[in-house]
């Protein structure tokens, strides 16, 4: 996951992101919108570099719950559980 910059207008807007594949491309998918640049600057001294850090922290514990989904799932002979694991996930991250 990884911070992604949009301009709109006379401000910035920050959004969670996540790179995906559809076929042979990849792009990138805005997960969760942070919140305005402008706005954020006034609860944070560097928004920019807190919510990249913030982004390893939750890519990490997403790691941490994929491989232990994974574990499971290989336990008990469910098959497709990683595209099940992006799609509960994004639904985390939307909450």
């Amino acid at each position: 996951m990884k911070v992604h910059a949009v301009k709109s207008g006379n401000d910035t807007i920050l959004y969670y992101a996540r790179s995906i594949r559809i076929g042979k491309k990849t792009t990138c998918k805005n997960i969760k919108r942070i919140g305005k640049l402008s706005e954020l600057k006034l609860k944070y001294s560097d928004p920019v570099a807190h919510f990249k850090e913030e982004a390893k922290r939750l890519t990490a514990k997403a790691k941490a719950d994929r491989a232990a989904w994974i574990e499971w799932a290989e336990k008990n002979g469910v098959d497709k559980v990683k595209e099940l694991l992006l799609v509960l996930e994004e639904d985390q991250l939307m909450k």
